[in-house]
């Protein structure tokens, strides 16, 4: 069944690596980075962030069968699975996090060979499922 898929970026968080080191280890440019020890926005206290956040965009407003773009990042990730390791063995997290806009009731699966694979990546999922606009 295929899902409008407006993003799926991959997210990491670290207690202590640089936004743009991870960044250009993947070779992808940051939609959102700050690095540990950054003045927050001037919005917020005033106080430092307390660990680096990067967020690379991967898919953005394309409609996809779910399990095969995610398949086809992991593709393209297994390069960097040291990397990974690295970044989650060190204190961090990385995932990929996929935003979907249906336009009617639908879902979505992923079979244990795929979770396999995203898991071996030491990658986690995080989904949000935005249904239709009524009104």
């Amino acid at each position: 069944m295929s899902i409008q898929v407006t993003n799926i970026s991959l997210r990491i968080w670290h207690p202590s690596m640089r936004a743009s080191d991870i960044a250009l280890e993947f070779g992808l440019t940051p939609r959102f980075s700050r690095t540990v020890g950054d003045p927050r926005p001037p919005s917020s206290d005033g106080s430092l962030c307390e660990e680096t956040y990067v967020s690379m965009q991967l898919v953005r407003k394309a409609s996809v069968e779910l399990d095969e773009e995610l398949r086809r990042w992991c593709d393209v990730l297994s390069a960097k699975a040291r990397f990974l390791d690295e970044i989650v063995g060190g204190g961090g997290k990385a995932e990929f996090y996929v935003s979907l806009f249906t336009e009617a009731l639908g879902g979505f699966e992923l079979d244990h060979s795929l979770l396999k694979r995203i898991f071996e990546l030491s990658l986690g999922v995080s989904v949000e499922i935005y249904p239709p606009v009524v009104g």
